[in-house]
């Protein structure tokens, strides 16, 4: 799922789910649109992904919304390239194999284990074939002050589909960026198909929300 996924925040009910739904498509898109590219007068800087402090979270539901599952996905490597402050481009890579489930508390081992499966499994990110998602970054845009609009190339269970999004910068220098975006993607679009069924009270919505926060230090 996935480089990215997660790769890869997680919360809701119907009501509270459509709300959030609003609030991830006003924060970014995910269509392939190009977003114009940052062109850099000097040579850019490239700084490498803090992957101990850099974490995706990630948000599936199902029955619209009714339901959900939550977690996390780690960062295997990746870098930011900067122009002076501003965010230019990046490439990151998403360990799969990473992917935790948190909704499920701790003191129960066995459902917790088995959806964690389900996911690695070939219903949905195919982890032992695709162990990694990639995102390459093609187009920075700044928006204001503290705002940059992102397009690229999301790689995930061996196929590659455009997403742009807005990402909100809390830190940026030559030296080290701070940034963070919320958006969601829709799974089919990357093969990871599995829908469920009301049988078996597992009917999973096509929608994936992600909350990336990543930290890139030189």
């Amino acid at each position: 799922m996935k480089t990215l996924s997660l790769a890869l925040a997680l919360i809701l009910g119907i009501s509270g789910c459509r709300d959030q739904r609003s609030d991830y498509q006003q924060a970014a898109s995910t269509s392939a649109a190009p977003v114009a590219e940052t062109v850099c007068a000097t040579a850019s800087t490239s700084l490498p992904v803090d992957t101990a402090a850099s974490v995706v979270y990630w948000k599936g539901t199902k029955f619209g919304g009714r339901g959900k599952h939550e977690g996390t996905l780690r960062l295997s490597r990746g870098e930011v390239e900067v122009c002076g402050s501003a965010l230019v481009g990046g490439t990151f890579r998403i360990d799969m194999r990473s992917i935790e489930v948190t909704d499920i508390p701790e003191h129960e081992p066995v459902p917790r284990a088995r959806l964690r499966d389900h996911l690695m499994g070939e219903d949905f990110f195919a982890v032992d074939t695709y162990p990694a998602a990639t995102f390459r970054i093609d187009g920075a845009e700044g928006i204001g002050a503290d705002s940059v609009r992102l397009s690229g190339a999301l790689t995930m269970r061996g196929k590659t589909q455009g997403i742009a999004f807005k990402a909100r910068i809390q830190e940026r220098s030559a030296r080290a960026v701070r940034a963070s975006a919320q958006f969601s993607i829709d799974r089919q679009r990357w093969g990871v198909a599995y829908r469920g069924s009301e049988l078996t009270n597992d009917l999973v919505d096509d929608e994936l929300y992600l909350d990336v926060r990543l930290v890139a230090r030189g």
